[in-house]
């Protein structure tokens, strides 16, 4: 009995010890799918542009379980670059055309002030329209003159529309005057084709303290006009040899170097629910404009985008949008990019009224970039589809040091990926089963038996006679 009690004892820390220290070791995930990284050691970090094959081979909803290899089979540090990163801050110029002219004091009437030019494929001429008396002042009008874009800024258009930012935003509108003599003038200006008071104003200030002065204004105008008239107020004549020398139109945007690709999925109507479509991704995309199509006419109704990363799950609403074919009723792209953070599968649109046919469908979605350093033996290959996260990963903040050091990621080196080759069996993917915890069963069964053990040692102490003195 005293053999079995220390043998216990002694087992007991053991136990204890198999069923609560699980030292933590990095364990690399197996992958099913192999993609050979074409290129050699002459950059110290690549960018991968993930594919649509290599998208399509992910198996986890956050699209994470991928990860570098070298030819060693060692991992090598790589990071997934965020959208931030991938923003280029920018900024639009372009040099307007101009004409104008002083006011003199003495001039009993205005003259005509007229202005063409090109835009948009046309040829335009715009007059400067009546300008009153400021009832807010009682400066007096010295300088008035017309200013337009040049038919150069249709490509204006072009980098907005890359931007997607909408015609809400406004650009900076700058104008620069030249004289000998110092001047004190407060600038209006309106669009060139409005008759309403002006609302935009500006104050002159100094650029250039020597001969010729050199004065600045600048105003805030909506993108959307081409075309403007300014009207320059002071105290005292104009000098004679005031003139406008430059004007300049400037807008900050930001440039998205994230790729992104448009898909056609397969869109299906429900048999036992009408009114609603159905389409599935066959990759883990992040999903940032809708757009829907339709060659029926009188086609007017409203559709309710739902989504979800699996088909047991609940739908998530997401939105919703308007398909029409009626005049002066054109169709919403719906844009997505509040929930791009999600990479549902899934998607549903519920129609009201209810459609008779199929619509055409094109989603935007948006590809990853990867970037790995250079470490280790070439080739190196990239490893994608595994039920577990790949490892490995560099930090944001060892991201953003590289960006600085090296430069703007997306001026990194792009590498080329070659066909997939696999590597690992699908049952990879699938969650694995949870394994036999023999300790714990161990532990249990040392309790038990060592419990026993302490009640037969205490009923054989009770039924022992009492020690004789």
């Amino acid at each position: 009995m005293r053999i079995a009690i220390a043998f216990f004892i002694l087992l007991m820390p053991a136990v204890h010890a198999s069923a609560h220290d699980h030292p933590h070791s990095e364990e690399v995930p197996d992958f099913v799918w192999s993609f050979m990284l074409e290129t050699d050691r002459s950059a110290d970090a690549w960018r991968i542009e993930l594919t649509p094959e290599i998208m399509q081979r992910l198996n986890r909803p956050t699209a994470d379980d991928l990860m570098i290899f070298d030819a060693q089979n060692r991992p090598v540090p790589f990071a997934r670059v965020p959208d931030s990163m991938l923003t280029e801050s920018v900024t639009l110029r372009w040099s307007l055309i101009f004409q104008g002219g002083i006011i003199a004091a003495d001039q009993p009437e205005k003259p005509d002030l007229s202005l063409e030019f090109e835009h948009g494929g046309a040829r335009l001429r715009v007059n400067a329209p009546e300008t009153e008396s400021r009832i807010d002042s009682s400066d007096a009008l010295r300088y008035e003159a017309l200013i337009a874009l040049p038919a150069a800024s249709e490509s204006i258009n072009d980098a907005q529309s890359d931007t997607g930012q909408s015609d809400r935003d406004r650009a900076r509108l700058q104008i620069e005057f030249e004289t000998e003599q110092r001047i004190s003038m407060t600038c209006w200006l309106r669009s060139a084709d409005s008759d309403a008071p002006a609302t935009l104003s500006t104050g002159l200030s100094i650029q250039q303290a020597s001969r010729p002065l050199r004065y600045r204004g600048e105003f805030e105008v909506p993108i959307s006009e081409t075309a403007w008239h300014l009207a320059c107020y002071g105290p005292d004549a104009a000098p004679d040899d005031l003139q406008l020398i430059g004007s300049e139109w400037m807008r900050q945007v930001q440039h998205d170097h994230q790729p992104r690709i448009a898909l056609n999925p397969v869109i299906e109507a429900l048999a036992e629910s009408p009114g609603t479509l159905q389409f599935e991704l066959l990759a883990p995309y992040r999903a940032l404009h809708m757009s829907l199509t339709s060659d029926r006419p009188g086609v007017f109704s409203r559709l309710q985008i739902r989504s979800r990363d699996d088909a047991e799950e609940s739908w998530r609403q997401r939105g919703e949008m308007t398909l029409s074919t009626l005049e002066n009723s054109p169709n919403q792209a719906f844009a997505l990019e509040q929930y791009s953070y999600r990479r549902d599968r899934f998607w549903q649109l519920e129609a009201e009224p209810p459609l008779d046919h199929l619509p055409g469908l094109e989603l935007e979605v948006q590809r990853d970039t990867l970037v790995f350093l250079a470490q280790g033996e070439p080739p190196w290959q990239l490893r994608v589809g595994s039920r577990e996260a790949g490892i490995r990963q560099l930090a944001p903040s060892s991201l953003n040091e590289l960006s600085q050091s090296i430069g703007p990621i997306w001026q990194w080196p792009e590498i080329r990926v070659s066909a997939p080759e696999r590597i690992g069996d699908d049952s990879l993917l699938e969650p694995p089963t949870e394994p036999i915890e023999w300790s714990r069963y161990l532990l249990w069964l040392v309790l038990v038996v060592g419990s026993l053990l302490v009640i037969a040692m205490a009923v054989r102490l009770l039924r022992s006679p009492p020690d004789r003195r």
